[in-house]
């Protein structure tokens, strides 16, 4: 983010002003009056207090100024303030050639103010300047295709037999490469410890399990307890990783099992939906090559949004950072799994969290002005039906429409953004 400030100065008929733009896009504007506006200015708080006041052996409206005055200074004053704060407001607009972002969010305050002038200070944050951009610039590594496998296929039938499968518990040996597990975790940093899992089903393979927890399995009989580090994995995203600091873990082998998948009969293809075997791989054989199609896609994305991050950091509004981190942390506090985990971090990494959070949204709105700006350009829309889509698949019980409808077209948009650049940029 730009974190210089920029000054300029602007004139009109009976004011000056100061406008330094400063990070986050906030504009500060010194807004000086002159002598004459300032006794013009009060004037007009005697006429209006004359006419709301009455004083003694005078009519209303006809008082001596001079009685006005020595009655009633601090109404004066008062008055006289708000006809200088909204002549600078007005003049302002007409004046200075930077729009507010919201009107209802500007603040106008008298700094300054004496006989001879008066100093008003006003307060808004602006749109961003969101630059052009150039996807030539964009230098694009190659990405390789994955192949479809008949074993790929073999791997996701098997999962799905899993929801049918009966466990036979194993005893008489340690645990193994592939078993199946039931485990006990907890934190033992704190006093009492925490529980992370309790009874939680594990495969032993690389797939499916942390690398440090099949260390600490690997070898453990039934009922063993085993102390060890919980440590986050490499290709994990940061807000991830976050949530999964080292700790020191407490690990419980509570069973080992064994799976009895069922025979693909007839009554079970039929619960998936499917009336043969054939069918059945068909089915997975185009919704995984969609997958690996999505997946070289993203990969290509996320090149894309690299280069955008770092060649174009325009400034962008703290409200609409503040409103994007809201929104993400009211999703995340209704997500179990999340709450359980941030239960067991400590203060300082739940701070650490929300501020990289707080990046991560900056990062966000930033990418969103880019996307609007150039779509606007390029006169490419988000369509009706893609919108309708998106809401299908993210919508649950309880999730607000309107927010799911924000969030749907700020994805949108930052992905047709991102098949922009990655259609235009340059292949290494």
């Amino acid at each position: 983010m730009t974190q210089s400030m920029q000054e300029q100065e602007y004139q009109s008929d009976t004011i000056h002003f100061r406008v330094l733009k400063k990070p986050f896009c906030q504009i500060e504007i010194e807004a000086s009056l002159s002598q004459e506006e300032v006794t013009k200015a009060k004037e007009q708080a005697i006429k209006a207090i004359l006419k709301q006041v009455s004083i003694p052996g005078f009519r209303k409206g006809h008082a001596p100024v001079a009685a006005i005055e020595k009655r009633y200074p601090k109404e004066i004053q008062k008055e006289q303030v708000s006809v200088l704060l909204r002549k600078a407001l007005h003049e302002c607009k007409t004046t200075v050639p930077v729009t507010p972002l919201e009107d209802d969010q500007v603040r106008v305050g008298m700094r300054k103010l004496s006989g001879e002038s008066a100093t008003v200070g006003i307060l808004f944050e602006t749109a961003p300047e969101v630059p052009d951009i150039d996807p030539s610039l964009c230098t694009l590594s190659p990405v390789e295709s994955k192949v479809l496998t008949e074993e790929m296929i073999d791997d996701v039938v098997r999962q799905a037999l899993f929801f049918y499968a009966t466990w036979e518990p194993v005893v008489g040996r340690a645990v193994e490469e592939k078993d199946f597990v039931l485990l006990d975790v907890e934190t033992i940093e704190t006093d009492p410890p925490k529980p992370l899992f309790r009874g939680t089903r594990f495969e032993v393979t690389d797939a499916s399990m942390a690398s440090w927890m099949k260390s600490l399995v690997l070898g453990r009989q039934v009922g063993e307890s085993v102390e060890g580090i919980s440590t986050p994995e490499e290709d994990l995203p940061p807000e991830e990783k976050a949530l999964f600091p080292p700790k020191k873990v407490r690990l419980v082998v509570r069973q080992i099992e064994k799976p009895i998948l069922p025979e693909l009969t007839g009554d079970l293809l039929q619960k998936l939906g499917v009336t043969s075997q054939e069918e059945l791989r068909d089915n997975l054989r185009r919704t995984l090559q969609g997958r690996l199609d999505e997946e070289k896609k993203q990969k290509l994305r996320l090149q894309a949004e690299a280069f955008l991050s770092e060649k174009y950091s325009s400034d962008v509004p703290y409200t609409s950072i503040k409103k994007e981190l809201q929104f993400r942390c009211s999703a995340l506090d209704k997500d179990p799994e999340f709450k359980r985990q941030w239960n067991t971090l400590s203060s300082e990494q739940k701070q650490n969290f929300l501020k990289m959070l707080e990046k991560q949204c900056e990062k966000s709105i930033r990418l969103f002005h880019l996307a609007k700006h150039l779509l606007d350009q390029k006169k490419i829309a988000v369509l009706p039906e893609e919108l309708a889509e998106f809401m299908r698949q993210h919508s649950t019980g309880g999730v607000d429409q309107q927010l799911l409808r924000a969030e749907a077209v700020s994805h949108l948009l930052l992905q047709k953004l991102l098949d922009y650049v990655v259609a235009h940029a340059t292949n290494s």
